[in-house]
């Protein structure tokens, strides 16, 4: 039996942003948040948000922009990959890059298609693919089957997390080192 939701609270909070095409990009788009949801319901909490790719056409949406850099899923929902035209490409390119370094996925949905990006468009998903990597997201043509946890948003907490001594490093630079092994037997 599945506990009362309301008695759950998940330990931390995740924005996904959903960029689609038409209607139907969105509900698969939707069906494919809802599993995310469903899994991870008892862990992480979603915070989601909706934009239409013609919404971020023509002047620049700098609500869309802000969301872009603070996601941590962004997921690319498409019936057409012409839709991402270069324009479109470039802005989303640049928004991306304002995230310095930090860490998310980008998962690409084709609906409509029989197959990922990769064999739809290799060109477009080569593209999508270089700047995910470039800007520090994961890319995925599914949505995960596991969610790894947030990872610190600066350098500085890994530092600190560097300089803490916890009970296993202690006991490890406690430990008294071994012997070193005996040299080789030299044999005439």
């Amino acid at each position: 039996m599945k506990p009362d939701a309301s008695s759950v609270q998940p330990s931390e909070t995740w924005q996904i942003t959903i960029l689609y095409d038409r209607p139907e990009a969105r509900q698969c788009a939707a069906r494919a948040c809802d599993n995310l949801v469903r899994r991870f319901w008892s862990r992480i909490g979603f915070d989601t948000t909706w934009w239409a790719l013609e919404e971020l056409e023509g002047p620049e949406n700098p609500e869309a922009a802000r969301r872009l850099r603070e996601t941590d899923i962004l997921v690319l929902a498409m019936t057409d990959t012409q839709g991402l035209h270069p324009g479109l490409l470039q802005w989303l390119e640049q928004t991306l890059r304002e995230r310095e370094g930090r860490e998310g996925a980008l998962i690409v949905l084709c609906t409509r298609q029989p197959a990922p990006l990769h064999r739809i468009d290799p060109e477009l998903n080569a593209k999508l693919h270089c700047l995910a990597r470039c800007v520090g997201l994961d890319y995925l043509n599914e949505p995960p089957d596991c969610l790894p946890g947030r990872l610190p948003h600066s350098l500085d907490h890994y530092a600190h997390r560097a300089e803490q001594n916890t009970d296993v490093i202690r006991r490890i630079l406690d430990s008294p080192h071994p012997p070193p092994p005996p040299p080789p037997a030299w044999h005439p």
